[in-house]
């Protein structure tokens, strides 16, 4: 934190121009270039120091702002769309940052900060974040539209006794044109095969977060859910989970924790809307379950 005193003070007045104050650090020798707002005549032009005015009640505002949004973890465009919307209201120094100047204030002055996710396969990935945020709420930033899905929804469902040590977030491709029918054999042949499995993969704090390009369904049965920490998170429905999970069990522990799922979830799903849910997924005909609703105990 910048804890130097300001040497001095230049005040600029301009006619049919707001008066425009602010400190100069001579212990500062990084110096930027602004404009005054409403003219761009060549006088207007001023020389700003990097750490503009640090305004208590602007930080005041700022610190309000973050504290109340629904959201925890930001994208550094996140931050650039705040300072546009926000820096005539808090005023003062604010009203000069860019983007770079914003975001020293925040790293430097308040309770944001700055996390990488590291890939060994694709580039690594920065966020911010606020105070603190769950994986799941960072893994969501990874992706705009994206969700929490396969094993992860089961367990926030509260389907298994398994702690996950994956996270996985689905983000939907593009619509394409409609395959053919499956057949009974290929569907056969394509479970006795290894699932492929994506190679999108993020690690954050000893967690692995796995980006899924699931196919287009313009996010149908994805819901809203309360996480630990208070933070809205968006997941597959359970019933949308139980099926994307019986298409690919590796992403959600295997059969084994697959068959465990539906059995947590007899209480509260019925066949009827598994069966609703399937049609209107249109895994190109349908998908064949090879576990009897009779076996799972789920309701007619």
């Amino acid at each position: 934190m910048d804890k130097s005193i300001p040497i001095f003070e230049l005040v600029i007045s301009l006619k049919y121009e707001v008066i425009y104050w602010f400190p100069i650090n001579l212990t500062k020798f990084h110096f930027g270039f602004r404009c005054p707002r409403r003219t761009h005549h060549p006088v207007a032009w001023t020389i700003l120091p990097a750490a503009i005015i640090k305004s208590d009640a602007a930080k005041s505002q700022i610190i309000a702002l973050f504290d109340t949004a629904p959201r925890r973890t930001y994208r550094r465009s996140d931050l650039l769309k705040i300072l546009t919307e926000h820096r005539d209201e808090w005023g003062g120094g604010a009203a000069y940052w860019g983007q770079a100047e914003f975001i020293n204030f925040l790293l430097e002055n308040t309770d944001l900060e700055k996390i990488n996710l590291y890939s060994e396969r694709y580039g690594d990935e920065a966020r911010y974040i606020w105070r603190y945020a769950s994986t799941f709420d960072i893994a969501l930033s990874l992706r705009r539209h994206s969700y929490l899905t396969h094993g992860t929804a089961i367990s926030l469902h509260r389907l298994t006794r398994e702690t996950p040590t994956t996270v996985y977030l689905n983000h939907e491709q593009s619509a394409k044109p409609r395959g053919g029918t499956l057949s009974q054999e290929a569907i056969v042949r394509a479970f006795g095969s290894p699932q492929r499995r994506s190679n999108y993969v993020l690690s954050y704090n000893g967690v692995d977060i796995m980006i899924i390009n699931g196919k287009n369904t313009g996010r149908l049965g994805v819901i809203e859910l309360t996480g630990a920490d208070g933070e809205t998170l968006e997941l597959t429905s359970i019933e949308r989970t139980l099926i994307d999970s019986s298409v690919r069990p590796g992403y959600a522990g295997g059969i084994s924790s697959v068959v465990e799922a539906f059995r947590g979830a007899r209480e509260t799903v019925s066949t009827a809307g598994l069966l609703t849910m399937l049609q209107r997924l249109d895994y190109n005909g349908g998908a064949y379950f090879t576990l009897p609703a009779s076996e799972l105990n789920l309701r007619k």
